[in-house]
């Protein structure tokens, strides 16, 4: 069954579905299937960010406080549970 939020991203027709915290839209997002080959095009050292910044006016943004807490390695997490 469908909640209001999945309704929200059929009725928004947007081509990016991405969250937004610290003043920015970035990951976790949704890509429409058309968007997949500039995402693979994007090398390994680029994010998807910067699809989403290439479509902003076929982005739709989702309130995600919590994105703003990055944790890529043992020591991101580490020092993020000793503060």
């Amino acid at each position: 069954m469908e909640d209001a939020r999945d309704q929200r991203h059929l009725d928004s027709r947007k081509l990016v579905i991405a969250s937004f915290y610290s003043a920015s839209a970035g990951v976790p997002a949704l890509f429409h299937k058309t968007l997949f080959p500039e995402i693979m095009k994007l090398s390994d050292d680029q994010g998807a960010k910067k699809i989403i910044q290439k479509h902003p006016t076929e982005t739709l943004t989702v309130n995600f406080p919590e994105g703003s807490v990055d944790l890529d390695t043992p020591d991101d997490y580490s020092s993020f549970v000793d503060d």
